[in-house]
């Protein structure tokens, strides 16, 4: 069982004249990668981690980079959506 790949596309824009206290972009960048992060930090690295084939505690960064050497049989199980790509 797979599960599909979510993809974001956020464009953010703040004038330069916005007074500090109304500049949202940074929190809803960073909640959209929470959200988007999430299953991958919650979920498949711990069980990864668990099955042996990835290192205890690998980050998100680390994981994503390395990506690439993930067993046919995992990788298989990750669909990239239609329109997108797997490279970064």
């Amino acid at each position: 069982m797979g599960f599909a790949v979510r993809t974001y596309n956020v464009l953010v824009y703040e004038p330069e004249a916005v007074r500090p206290e109304l500049r949202i972009a940074e929190a809803v960048l960073a909640s959209v990668e929470a959200k988007a992060n999430t299953p991958f930090a919650n979920v498949i690295i711990p069980g990864l981690a668990k099955l042996g084939l990835i290192p205890q505690g690998m980050s998100l960064e680390d994981f994503a980079a390395r990506a690439h050497e993930l067993p046919e049989a995992i990788a298989e199980k990750m669909a990239v959506p239609e329109g997108s790509s797997a490279s970064s």
